[in-house]
């Protein structure tokens, strides 16, 4: 599978994630959500740094790299949203709207990457090059969710 592919089907899993941590209304339910995106994210967000960002980084004349610093930019927002929730109890009334905005910046996130960068990185790799970068995302991703390359 193309690494495009791969992380295309991550988008889709978190933002199922996303859309139950912002509806759930049990807290139970809520917590989770939560536990389960923190998890997905840590991975996600460690094949973007291993494998993803390094590639983007190297193609497209020098545009690679600053498509890159803003989607890090766009990371720490995730991150700190991330935080703010974590520190939240479940049943706090304020969790529907980090857990909204928290989807919405993700859902951004996401939109930019196959936006912009996927087809870059298609007009820049042949078939086999990404597919052999498919390879090595589900590698580390493997070893993401046994808690290895989550942060």
């Amino acid at each position: 599978m193309k690494a495009t592919e791969i992380l295309h089907d991550d988008h889709q899993a978190l933002s199922r994630l996303l859309t139950g941590l912002a509806t759930a209304k049990r807290a139970a339910t809520r917590a989770r959500f939560l536990a389960d995106l923190k998890r997905e994210l840590g991975v996600h967000a460690a094949v973007e740094e291993k494998l993803f960002y390094p590639v983007m980084k190297s193609i497209s004349n020098g545009n690679g790299a600053a498509i890159v610093a803003e989607a890090l930019e766009e990371r720490e927002e995730v991150k700190g949203l991330l935080a703010q929730l974590a520190a939240l109890d479940p049943r706090d009334e304020d969790f529907p709207l980090v857990s909204r905005i928290l989807r919405q910046a993700v859902e951004d996130h996401s939109e930019e990457q196959e936006s912009r960068m996927f087809p870059l990185l298609e007009e820049h790799m042949s078939d086999e090059r990404l597919e052999a970068l498919g390879r090595r995302i589900t590698a580390l991703k493997s070893l993401g969710s046994k808690g290895t390359a989550s942060r």
